[in-house]
């Protein structure tokens, strides 16, 4: 090091660096400090514009809400409903030895450890569902004709549905469970034993009997064709099934349900959905349907058209679809 770099105690200055400001260092510095305004400027109009967009939706939402409330309401009560009646199959239940199953000849069991799997892509499927269904209300990810409210409701009423036809199913007939802790001598077995953990036990991990068919399966399930019926990517469509697939394979490979269970689930839930697809389409007022014309997202494929008069209040705007096309399906509602 040269006597001329260690002057003052300075390190030496690469021959390559950007010269120091010198003379002209008030007008570099008043340079900068216009670039990070600017930089600060773009994320706050982002910012700004975000929420302006999420407050829309919101008021939006509110005006759906008002349709589907009770909808929503009837499937969270019923999801109580619902642990009653897995309670009372595990009263039900009798500890044996697992039936004989072809998915269990197959694929090897996982070890009580191991389990962890089948949950871990029971939840990653569900969050994903989740932000899915919530992504309206971030800008980047809207969707004209897209509304939280229409999607949540769906997804609610056929898992209720679905629910309903699982727990005729499983208090009619019950099965012996083949997970660990259903068997002969298990630890940890332990069924209600008085009339409060009917009513009050929640545990949807480690309860025994609700077999068929499988409330696990029936969720993720659900997952996919909400994706399928509003997503816009066919890259991710794709790949939300191939992960249903593969839960399908682990929820066997961990002893939870029997291959009869997840079978039954993967075409009992497409069929209900389609039928309440079929005769309950998605419904909107019109006046949002209006609003979708200057909606700030991305205007992709919806098609609507007017059926009314002048003279009428509310116009029909209608898209056709199957339920699985490309297409969103809207119909105007008076609410």
């Amino acid at each position: 090091m040269t006597h001329s770099n260690m002057t003052h105690g300075f390190l030496p200055v690469s021959e390559n660096a950007d010269p120091a400001p010198s003379a002209s260092s008030s007008t570099w510095i008043a340079k900068k400090l216009r670039e990070d305004d600017g930089t600060l400027s773009k994320i706050h109009d982002g910012i700004k514009d975000h929420w302006i967009h999420a407050k829309e939706q919101f008021s939006q939402e509110k005006i759906l809400l008002r349709y589907h409330w009770k909808l929503l309401l009837a499937s969270a009560i019923f999801q109580y409903i619902h642990k009653i009646c897995t309670n009372i199959a595990y009263y039900m239940h009798t500890p044996s030895e697992p039936l004989k199953d072809v998915g269990f000849m197959l694929v090897p069991a996982l070890s009580r450890p191991m389990q962890i799997f089948s949950e871990v892509m029971f939840f990653t499927l569900l969050i994903s569902a989740i932000l899915f269904i919530l992504s309206p209300f971030i800008k980047k990810f809207a969707v004209r004709g897209r509304f939280t409210v229409i999607v949540l409701a769906r997804f609610m009423t056929v898992l209720m549905m679905c629910q309903i036809l699982r727990c005729v199913c499983f208090l009619v007939t019950s099965l012996p469970g083949p997970n660990y802790h259903c068997r002969i001598g298990a630890s940890d077995y332990n069924p209600p034993k008085v009339w409060t953990d009917f009513f009050l036990r929640t545990d949807a991990f480690f309860g025994c009997g609700d077999l068929v068919f499988s409330s696990h399966t029936i969720f993720v399930t659900l997952c996919g064709l909400t994706i399928q019926k509003y997503g816009q990517s066919p890259l991710a469509k794709k790949v939300i099934w191939c992960l249903v697939g593969v839960f399908a394979v682990l929820v066997v490979a961990a002893r939870k349900h029997y291959t009869l269970d997840v079978f039954v689930a993967l075409y009992t839930v497409p069929l209900v959905w389609l039928t309440y697809d079929y005769n309950f389409p998605d419904k909107v007022p019109s006046s949002l349907l209006q609003g979708l014309t200057h909606a700030h997202v991305p205007l992709h494929s919806l098609s609507l058209s007017t059926c009314a008069t002048d003279t009428e209040e509310i116009d029909d705007f209608t898209a056709s679809t199957n339920g699985f096309e490309h297409d969103l399906e809207l119909q105007a509602i008076d609410i």
